[in-house]
C-alpha cells in the first residue's frame, strides 16, 4: 500500500506539471476562442481520446498482452463497463463541477484578473479541502495543517506581485477555488471503488456537452479560429485534460484529499519553472516560493509516530 501511495503522489505531481505548463496554451487559446468554446473543444477531444484508449487497452487485455487485474483503474474495460449507474452519476457530477470551475476561472481572467493573482486564488483549494474534510469526519494531522499554511505562503510568493486587492472579477476566481475543492472531495467520496478511466471519460464528455450548450447559446464559434488554435487545443485535450485529470482520479484512490490538493497545487511552481525554461527570469520571490512549497509538501507527507509514555 505504501508503494501505491508513493506512485500516486508522483502521478499527482505529473498532473500538476501538465497543468502548470498549460497556462501558456490557455493564454494563446484565449486570444482565439471564447471560454465556453475553448473548454467545450478541449474536454470533448480529451473524452474522445480517452474513450479510444480504453477500447485499445481492452483489445490488448483480451489478447493477453496485459493483465488488467494488476493495474489500478483498469478492471472493467470495454464499452459495456460504462453502463454502470453509479459510474455514470459520479462522472456526471465530477463533469458538472469541472465545467463550472474551469469556465468561471476563465471568465475571471477574461474580465481582468491577472494570471498570477488567478493562480493564487484558484489554488486556495488547498485550504478549502481540509476544511471541507472536517465536516466529512476526516481531520488532517497537525503537520498537514502546517504544510497547508506554508503552501499558501509559497503560492503568494509565486503568484502575486504588487498590491493585492480583491475585485469583483477576483470573486469569480474564488468561486472556482471552491469548485475545484469540491471536485477533489467528490472524487475521494464517490470514485474510489469505480473504474478510474471510465469516470474520467464520462467526466470529460459531461463537461464538453455542458460547455457546448453554453457556447451555442452565448457565443459564436469560428471554425477558422479553431484551426488557428489547434496546437494549444491539442495540448489541453491530451495532456492537461485527458492525461492529467485521469491521473488525478486514479491517484486519489491512494492519497488523502488534503495531501492530494497540496501535490496538485505544485502546478504554480511548474508554471513558474516552465516560464523560466522559455526565457523568463526567476525573481527572488519566486525562488523563495518554490523552496517553501517543496518544504510544505515534504512536511505534510511525513508520518510522525506518537511517543509512548513509559510508566
Amino acid at each position: 500500500m505504501k508503494n501505491k501511495s508513493v506512485f500516486s503522489s508522483f502521478a499527482l505531481l505529473l498532473a500538476a506539471l501538465f497543468w502548470g505548463c498549460a497556462f501558456v496554451a490557455q493564454d494563446i487559446g484565449a486570444k482565439y476562442l471564447p471560454p465556453f468554446t475553448f473548454n467545450a473543444i478541449r474536454m470533448l477531444l480529451g473524452g474522445i481520446i480517452l474513450f479510444v484508449a480504453i477500447l485499445i487497452i481492452d483489445i490488448f487485455r483480451k489478447k493477453n498482452f496485459i493483465n488488467s487485474q494488476n493495474l489500478e483503474g483498469l478492471k472493467t474495460l470495454g464499452v459495456k463497463g460504462f453502463f454502470n449507474k453509479k459510474l455514470l452519476i459520479t462522472g456526471a457530477i465530477c463533469g458538472t463541477v469541472l465545467a463550472i470551475a474551469s469556465t468561471v476561472q476563465q471568465f475571471g481572467i477574461t474580465l481582468g484578473t491577472d494570471a498570477g493573482k488567478a493562480g493564487f486564488i484558484t489554488t486556495l483549494y488547498i485550504v478549502l479541502v481540509p476544511v471541507f474534510g472536517i465536516f466529512m469526519k476526516k481531520r488532517p494531522k497537525w503537520n498537514v495543517w502546517v504544510g497547508v499554511v506554508l503552501a499558501v505562503v509559497a503560492l503568494y510568493f509565486l503568484c502575486v506581485s504588487g498590491d493585492f486587492k480583491i475585485e469583483l472579477n477576483d470573486l469569480l476566481v474564488l468561486i472556482c477555488a471552491f469548485c475545484f475543492a469540491g471536485h477533489i472531495i467528490v472524487i475521494d467520496k464517490f470514485a474510489s471503488d469505480l473504474d478510474s478511466l471510465k469516470v474520467s471519460c464520462v467526466q470529460f464528455i459531461t463537461t464538453g456537452i455542458l460547455c457546448s450548450i453554453m457556447a451555442i447559446i452565448f457565443e459564436t464559434p469560428n471554425i477558422q479560429n479553431v484551426v488557428d488554435c489547434i496546437l494549444p487545443l491539442l495540448y489541453m485535450a491530451v495532456f492537461s485534460t485527458g492525461i492529467a485529470y485521469t491521473l488525478q482520479v486514479v491517484a486519489q484512490k491512494n492519497v488523502e484529499p488534503t495531501i492530494a490538493s497540496l501535490l496538485m497545487s505544485f502546478e504554480a511552481v511548474f508554471a513558474v519553472l516552465a516560464g523560466w525554461v522559455f526565457g523568463d527570469r526567476l525573481t527572488n520571490y519566486e525562488i523563495i516560493g518554490c523552496v517553501i512549497m517543496f518544504v510544505a509538501v515534504v512536511l505534510a507527507q511525513i508520518e510522525f509516530k506518537k511517543k509512548k509514555l513509559i510508566n
